[in-house]
């Protein structure tokens, strides 16, 4: 293949903003040609890079944004030190059918019993789903609720 056309196609991906597939395109040329793949095989190869670079870089901005305190899953969370816990519900949760749903998910209960960590897991599975998530404690969503306190006088 010729430079010239290389070199045109390489500034066809990036003004079309595929950077990804920019980069790869002469290995990606160099695999079809050893394994003799088709037109459409390669074409399927080049944009699955894409593809996978961009959805790796919406899920560490959602994270970013997530504002997590700690970062954990929910296969790291230790079902042993928490036998009261209910599994079959968090399995239910782990589905993320809640979300679908539009219900709410609360966690409570005293400190150390992996609140932060089922919620932060929580999240982390939405965020790999796709979904967007934000990370707020208990104690911060208290201190954005506004308190509205009426004041009664003896006199009224």
């Amino acid at each position: 293949m010729s430079q010239l056309i290389m070199e045109r196609v390489i500034q066809s991906l990036q003004a079309l903003r595929l950077s990804v597939a920019a980069e790869s395109l002469e290995q990606r040329l160099r695999e079809s040609d050893e394994r003799e793949l088709s037109p459409l095989q390669f074409l399927d190869a080049l944009l699955s890079d894409e593809a996978a670079a961009r959805q790796e870089k919406g899920l560490q901005v959602r994270m970013r944004l997530a504002r997590f305190p700690v970062f954990k899953t929910l296969d790291s969370f230790n079902f042993d030190a928490q036998p009261s816990l209910d599994r079959r519900l968090l399995n239910e949760l782990r589905t993320l059918a809640f979300i679908e749903r539009a219900q709410n998910v609360v966690l409570l209960g005293p400190p150390g019993v992996g609140k932060t960590h089922l919620a932060t897991g929580l999240d982390v599975a939405a965020l790999q789903a796709g979904h967007r998530a934000y990370f707020v404690s208990a104690q911060e969503l208290l201190g954005l609720v506004p308190v509205f306190v009426t004041v009664k006088s003896d006199s009224d």
